[in-house]
């Protein structure tokens, strides 16, 4: 029997991750304030602002190719 490492079966929500600011994806500090613009913002985990992000620059990807059509 193959003996696999927490770590490596281990996803974000195992541990944790950073939490970021909606509106720029920069560190949130304990107020739910955002460290870059200095405004309160809506916390998310980090890996949700990447999946957002990448979403996003899909959508801005087809939106491009459309338009050269």
């Amino acid at each position: 029997m193959i003996n696999y490492d927490k770590y490596k079966l281990s996803t974000p929500e195992d541990y944790g991750s950073d939490m970021v600011s909606n509106c720029c994806g920069a560190r949130v500090d304990y107020s739910d304030r955002c460290q870059y613009c200095d405004e309160y913002c809506e916390p998310l985990e980090e890996y949700e602002w990447d999946a957002i992000q990448k979403e996003n620059y899909l959508e801005a990807r087809e939106d491009a190719e459309r338009e050269e059509q």
